[in-house]
């Protein structure tokens, strides 16, 4: 890892440009650390962020500069068979075009959101959210979509294997959604 001084992006067509509040560290930066597997050389992590809007690239609707934001960490394609079912989480081409994997990450001081549509790849953060908690956001989705998917009842026994920012925020879905019985397994 370096600390180094690079450009400052740019907003262009249909981004903005953030000033970075707040950013996590995500096991797969952890990993992608240690193994250098899923970056170039260069490649700034961080896909767990938060900032503040400093500029807006034309054709973005429905934000200021100054607003406090969190982004989708990819883009989608809109154009993939995925993406025109409207499964937009699942886009073939995102990953191609994903922060901190191939587009630079929120651990810097500024970081470009491309694709910025609000409600759909940007978010703006609810009254009294802090920016810390609002970097969660990420995870938390990630934690809400595995509840979802998993059809977890109130009835069901849940069990969720590993406690870290994920697994928690799975815990949290599930007691949310009146599951009576979850077993937490953690070294």
């Amino acid at each position: 890892i370096r600390i180094e001084t690079v450009e400052d992006p740019r907003a262009d067509a249909g981004s903005v440009v953030l000033e970075v509040i707040a950013c996590g560290v995500c096991g797969s930066d952890i990993k992608t650390f240690l193994t250098g597997k899923l970056a170039r050389t260069g490649q700034i992590l961080g896909h767990e962020f938060v900032g503040r809007i400093v500029e807006i690239g034309s054709g973005v609707t429905g934000v200021k500069v100054g607003e406090v934001v969190t982004a989708m960490p990819f883009s989608p394609c809109k154009q993939c068979p995925r993406c025109l079912e409207g499964k937009i989480s699942l886009c073939e081409n995102a990953f191609n075009q994903s922060i901190a994997n191939g587009l630079p990450g929120g651990l810097a001081q500024y970081v470009r959101i491309p694709g910025a549509e609000v409600g759909t790849t940007l978010f703006h953060l609810p009254p009294g959210v802090s920016p810390e908690f609002g970097a969660l956001s990420e995870p938390l989705a990630v934690g809400l979509h595995a509840v979802e998917i998993s059809g977890a009842k109130k009835t069901d026994v849940a069990v969720v294997l590993g406690l870290g920012t994920i697994g928690l925020a799975v815990v949290c879905a599930l007691v949310a959604q009146g599951v009576e019985v979850i077993i937490a397994v953690d070294p």
